[in-house]
């Protein structure tokens, strides 16, 4: 996800501290979820996700959630467009 300009990668705050959240829009964020989920299924055999976030948290933005201009595809659409596709976009 990057900035409202949609040329830099937006940091913010959640639980770790500064982070930044995977584009699951766009094909590349894709790819780099599911290898990263390939990836730690191989490191262990039991591997479990929990996915909780319904919409992405961000402790400095908008009622603890992202900032409505914020920019998805590479700067071709604001995330108020898709606000709430995040967590199905995370899990599917």
């Amino acid at each position: 996800v990057r900035d409202k300009s949609g040329k830099k990668p937006f940091e913010g705050h959640c639980w770790p501290g500064t982070s930044s959240w995977v584009d699951y829009l766009s094909e590349k964020g894709r790819n780099f979820w599911a290898e990263t989920l390939r990836d730690c299924k191989t490191l262990c055999e039991a591997t479990y996700t929990w996915i909780d976030m319904n919409e992405p948290s961000c402790f400095n933005g908008p009622e603890s959630s992202f900032q409505k201009d914020l920019m998805h595809l590479d700067g071709d659409v604001e995330h108020r467009e898709v606000h709430n596709l995040f967590g199905h976009m995370m899990s599917a």
